[in-house]
């Protein structure tokens, strides 16, 4: 008498579509971060690299699980089913979501006090207008380098910290600007493509 062959889980495909989408997202979210590691050259590869590798191994996971789910005794289907489904919402999120700007507005939320009393002490410092290594308790506001660019002279004096920097002078920053004698010498400081108020005293700047 022939025995039937055992079901073979749905947990796998799950598992591998949660991995795969998991690093698509931290790599998306990170970016601005990594790309200090990475350079700016390798950063797009790396992110299309994860991209395409989360949506293949995504659609593969899915027939998988969709075979699986259709045969008899396939266990915990309810379970399986709602967890591929958040899956597939999470990968889905990132079409319609900068999931990196929304880190990046949270960093600068949570880390805000730090960004003050930073800015507040380079000012106070009287540094001439250029570059300064942050100290290491604050080397971490400012990527590329841990260096804050100060500009202006005397009262009109402003402070960028580095949001990315990159090559050929396409960088973004966040300002702080809190007089309007500050704010002009920011504005003036290059090309901006964008400034937008972030809080009192604080803005962020994109070049071309």
């Amino acid at each position: 008498m022939e025995t039937a062959k055992p079901v073979k889980s749905l947990r796998t495909p799950v598992i591998v579509a949660a991995v795969a989408v998991a690093v698509w997202l931290i790599v998306d979210t990170f970016q601005w971060d990594i790309v200090d590691f990475v350079t700016p050259f390798l950063l797009m590869p790396l992110i299309i690299l994860c991209l395409v590798g989360a949506a293949v191994t995504l659609l593969v996971c899915i027939i998988v699980f969709i075979v699986r789910l259709c045969k008899r005794g396939a266990k915990r289907r309810l379970l399986y089913s709602l967890l591929m489904l958040l899956t597939i919402g999470a990968f889905v999120m990132t079409n319609y979501i900068n999931v990196d700007q929304v880190y990046e507005n949270a960093r600068f939320a949570i880390l805000s006090k730090r960004f003050d009393a930073a800015a507040e002490e380079m000012l106070a410092e009287g540094y001439a207008e250029g570059w300064v290594k942050l100290p290491s308790k604050y080397a971490g506001l400012s990527r590329g380098g841990g260096e804050v660019h100060i500009v202006g002279e005397g009262e009109s004096k402003a402070v960028m910290f580095y949001s990315f920097l990159g090559v050929l002078d396409n960088f973004s920053v966040y300002a702080y600007a809190p007089t309007s004698g500050k704010y002009m010498t920011l504005s003036h400081y290059t090309d901006w493509v964008q400034i937008i108020p972030l809080r009192e005293g604080w803005y962020f700047c994109a070049s071309r």
